[in-house]
């Protein structure tokens, strides 16, 4: 169970975690590896009150998914020795081993079950450096592994269900920086916002406000809408709580943000990462809001 990478630029790497990871709302993070892709999805350590006013978001959880081989300005190299791996960790772990990571570093993750962690059989999560870190001068951080989720039920689960794995057709795709920059003015006289999606265009309107909606269409910020969306359909309108949620970082750093409405009050957001923007990264984020 051996994780080997290293890192170009590894406060990259940190703040893309951090992004989808926000301290306030996330205690542990899964930190899930395969030959293919490295990935961390947040968990909620506290239900918030939801509230069907405010729209989706009172919960939300959020999986970064990066594609290594096509980061090579963060990744100069990526070698996992097993098919999937996961590990739940605590955030403050996890961003201490990032911190630390220097650029042209060697990490090497691997599951350790030397010592007991006082809570369960799993052991500790150990990224081995090859030079001496942290207060003790050693060659290594020790992470303790709260739970390993079995392959089955975190690939099952609601947020392993992303449109890479089962192609899905979005309500609507959007210009992620454009997006951004809607909910961001949203966000200065409303905590939610109102989505409407016809044909061709998106109506953006902030809750218990009165104000004119902004509009996106082809010549501003959308890319598309949903192909059996007519013209005379009503519109799919649904609501979006940005109290406990921040977009700004994934809407920087990506090309493009798909959304999707799923059904029981589901809404799903996937901003698709450009490696030639801040991160430098190559790969997805998923945004599930409840």
């Amino acid at each position: 169970m051996v994780l080997r990478v290293t890192l170009v630029n590894p406060g990259n790497l940190r703040e893309a975690t951090e992004a989808v990871t926000p301290a306030e709302l996330t205690r542990h993070v899964i930190m899930i590896w395969t030959p293919e892709y490295l990935a961390f999805q947040s968990t909620i350590t506290e239900r918030m009150l939801v509230s069907a006013e405010n729209g989706c978001g009172d919960n939300n959880t959020a999986l970064l998914k990066i594609d290594p081989a096509a980061s090579p300005a963060v990744f100069s190299s990526y070698h996992s020795t097993d098919a999937y791996f996961n590990a739940v960790v605590e955030r403050v772990d996890l961003q201490a081993v990032l911190f630390t990571a220097q650029s042209s570093d060697t990490i090497e993750f691997s599951q350790s079950l030397e010592v007991d962690n006082l809570i369960n059989g799993f052991g500790y999560l150990r990224a081995r450096f090859d030079r001496p870190v942290g207060a003790y001068n050693e060659d290594y951080i020790s992470m303790k592994i709260y739970g390993i989720v079995p392959e089955k039920m975190l690939k099952t689960a609601d947020i392993s269900k992303d449109p890479a794995v089962v192609p899905l057709p979005p309500l609507a795709t959007l210009d992620a920086l454009t997006f951004k920059k809607s909910l961001g003015l949203m966000r200065a006289v409303s905590r939610s916002v109102e989505i409407s999606v016809k044909k061709g265009e998106v109506y953006i309107s902030p809750v218990d406000v009165k104000s004119k909606p902004l509009i996106l269409n082809r010549e501003y910020g959308l890319i598309s809408t949903r192909e059996d969306i007519r013209k005379n359909d009503p519109a799919v309108v649904f609501k979006i709580n940005l109290l406990y949620l921040d977009l700004q970082l994934a809407g920087l750093n990506s090309a493009e943000v798909s959304v999707y409405k799923r059904p029981k009050d589901v809404v799903l957001l996937w901003y698709q990462l450009d490696d030639t923007k801040g991160w430098l990264l190559k790969g997805d984020i998923f945004y599930y809001l409840y």
